[in-house]
């Protein structure tokens, strides 16, 4: 799967941690989802656009994904910025 798609999904998937997207985070998430190309993407919509939620399960998933089974430190400081970028709107 492509390294972007997945990063995406995940900043959406920490976003319905509390069960709701609030409003500043949708905003976050809508402008990069934009500028990363992915806001057209059949599987990025459905979440993106709050179309079904996403579960705990599935967010830990993909931040498997993307980090791998051996994640360097460096692949782990750049989650934690992205993350941190969400956390911040």
């Amino acid at each position: 799967m492509n390294e972007t798609k997945t990063l995406v999904k995940i900043l959406i998937g920490v976003a319905w941690l509390d069960g709701k997207i609030q409003p500043e985070e949708r905003s976050y998430l809508l402008r990069i989802a934009k500028e990363k190309g992915v806001d057209s993407d059949r599987e990025i919509q459905p979440i993106l656009y709050e179309l079904r939620s996403v579960k705990p399960e599935e967010c830990d998933q993909w931040v498997h994904e993307y980090l791998g089974d051996h994640p360097t430190p460096e692949r782990c400081h750049q989650l934690i910025e992205e993350v941190s970028g969400l956390i911040y709107a």
